[in-house]
């Protein structure tokens, strides 16, 4: 974990970053800035964009492999925060949903999309049995191991539930949600939140055949965003927005009123990257100049 520390008088931290480290074999240290920092809510763009700069290369003069994925530097701005910097671009920046969570019940329904609520209402008359609460350190609780299986069956790599299991134990209850719908007395549905600082995001779900036809993640999503709201959290990430690959469950994720927002390209700092960030600048800028680039349309 990166503190950055404010020059002023008051001597607070200006962000907090989760840095991830790893020795590879002839590659030497890495060290993976993979989304953040947490800003101080009362610092500027300016102020947030040099803080940034100077965590970059803090990590930079002590690893010989720096990757970095920063969020924006504030929700609204769509400009990427390491562009222009000499740092090679792997991965163009991709874009995620953050549903806004507020403490108005009726103003977050309110909020839903049309077509999302009325089915939402639907799914509520259905009698499912919506429980909200902690995750239990339990490694064989249902949610896991149902999730854990189908993820054998899809083959998608995810984080193993030992991650979750280690999240509660390091934060204690109030760091998990765990959202469940019951049916007959069985779980027909469940979704897990971690909870860090204001904020909260989606980890984990399930939903068997009894819960898809009872459209339960909708109801349990709505209950967990008034949940997490109660406790103080404003903003929900759901993860990524995939209209190619996934665009039934982007709908979801924009119907419930999430917003887009657009992450900063993947950068890598190595032995000969700036060098070669350098050569795609200038093509760039070439292309870009170039008259057979302009269109004219009369």
């Amino acid at each position: 974990m990166f503190a950055l520390s404010a020059k002023a008088t008051a001597r607070s931290a200006l962000a907090s970053a989760l840095v991830l480290e790893r020795r590879w074999p002839g590659l030497g240290s890495t060290a993976m800035l993979a989304r953040g920092p947490v800003w101080h809510p009362d610092l500027s763009i300016p102020a947030r964009s040099a803080a940034l700069q100077r965590l970059v290369t803090q990590l930079e003069r002590s690893y010989r492999v720096v990757i970095a994925t920063p969020d924006p530097l504030m929700s609204s701005d769509t400009r990427d925060p390491l562009q222009g910097t000499g740092r090679l671009a792997l991965f163009t920046g991709g874009v995620v949903a953050h549903l806004p969570l507020t403490p108005d019940p009726q103003g977050m329904r309110n909020a839903l999309h049309g077509k999302w609520r009325n089915r939402l209402v639907q799914a509520e008359r259905r009698g499912l049995d919506i429980r909200m609460g902690p995750l239990p350190l339990d490694p064989d609780h249902w949610l896991l191991t149902a999730e854990a299986a189908q993820a054998r069956a899809r083959r998608y790599r995810r984080l193993p539930p030992a991650f979750a299991l280690a999240w509660r134990k390091a934060g204690g209850a109030r760091s998990c949600l765990l959202a469940e719908a019951w049916q007959d007395g069985a779980p027909a549905a469940g979704m897990l939140f971690l909870q860090h600082g204001n904020g909260a995001s989606y980890h984990t779900g399930w939903a068997g055949d009894a819960g898809r036809a009872a459209d339960a993640h909708r109801v349990l999503l709505f209950q967990a965003a008034l949940s997490l709201a109660a406790k103080g959290c404003t903003n929900l990430d759901l993860g990524a927005l995939d209209t190619v690959n996934t665009p039934g469950l982007a709908r979801f994720k924009l119907g419930a009123g999430a917003d887009c927002v657009h992450l900063g390209a993947t950068r890598i700092t190595a032995p000969g990257t700036r060098w070669v960030a350098r050569l795609f600048d200038k093509t760039a800028k070439a292309q870009a100049q170039s008259p057979s680039s302009n269109h004219i349309v009369g």
